[in-house]
């Protein structure tokens, strides 16, 4: 980054920082996917057992609040 006036602050809210505490357990059960040897049917047994982690894609891609609400 280039040295101006602006910080971290001005390109991240950090009061929506708080909502992975919403998906706790969900993230830590995608966590379980890191170097998974069968990533694919892993996956789909995971959001047959968990369908709520479905709700943390959103927040793993980086989609901003009024992306998300289009979801």
């Amino acid at each position: 980054m280039l040295v101006t006036n602006r910080g971290f602050n001005f390109y991240v809210n950090w009061d929506n920082m708080d909502v992975y505490k919403d998906f706790d357990i969900e993230l830590h059960a995608m966590n379980s996917l890191v170097r998974c040897e069968d990533f694919d049917s892993t996956f789909k047994k995971l959001l047959k057992k968990l369908p709520t982690a479905a709700a943390t894609f959103p927040y793993l891609f980086a989609l901003s609040k009024s992306e998300r609400e289009v979801i």
